[in-house]
């Protein structure tokens, strides 16, 4: 009987905490192995890490714990990973004489064609992470320019509204140490210069003392809201 090991992964998200995620790929997955006659040996996960990472902990485990003729099952392939992480871990599956399949996708041929198409849909995958981001971004920027609190710190210049702690209003004292670092970025001053120039006139700063690397985020956040 073929041996195979189950392996699920869910991205950072907000309520990370109490996703269930994993658990509903795992019963998929457990599903479809007794489907194909599989033997379960082991469940590998990573919870709140992303498709790219070439770090998880969760899956360099499932595939050390592979051995010739086993199956790495997942989900699908974005659960698996996506660009040249993907490509990593399938290379080390390949090489220890396992194979790779998944619910959404069956059982992967190992021949070059296959191989292709495969990093194809990595790639795909890869891209469609950086498009979901975009589109986060986008969102949030809009919400943020409507006044709704959209994460934990609020951006520089706005502070919580005492009559809605949803929203957020402009904080006095920060815009107007925003516009005195576009004006002096204006005048062509280097960030060294513009966080010399805060320290000097006690600008209030989130983390007490200014850094060029504070200045320069300040200042991108800034533009971002207003494109």
């Amino acid at each position: 009987m073929t041996k195979c090991i189950i392996y699920a992964r869910f991205s950072p998200r907000p309520d990370e905490a109490t996703s269930d995620a994993n658990e509903k790929q795992i019963e998929s997955c457990m599903d479809y192995a007794h489907e194909q006659g599989w033997e379960i040996v082991a469940v590998h996960q990573d919870k709140a890490k992303s498709r790219d990472d070439a770090e998880r902990e969760g899956i360099a485990d499932a595939i050390q714990a592979l051995k010739q003729g086993m199956v790495l099952l997942c989900y699908d392939s974005s659960r698996f990973g996506s660009g040249a992480a993907a490509v990593f871990f399938e290379d080390r599956i390949t090489r220890k004489k396992a194979r790779l399949a998944f619910v959404q996708g069956g059982t992967m041929d190992d021949s070059p064609e296959a191989r292709l198409l495969r990093e194809i849909l990595y790639a795909f995958n890869q891209y469609q992470k950086i498009m979901i981001g975009a589109r986060t971004r986008a969102k949030m920027r809009k919400k943020q320019a409507d006044g709704h609190i959209c994460s934990k710190v609020l951006p520089y210049g706005y502070k919580r509204d005492p009559h809605n702690p949803k929203m957020m209003i402009p904080d006095g004292d920060e815009q107007l140490a925003i516009k005195l670092m576009k004006d002096l970025r204006k005048e062509g001053r280097s960030y060294g210069y513009i966080t010399r120039e805060l320290t000097q006139l006690k600008a209030p700063a989130r983390n007490k003392n200014w850094h060029k690397s504070t200045v320069k985020r300040v200042l991108d956040r800034a533009a971002e809201r207003h494109t």
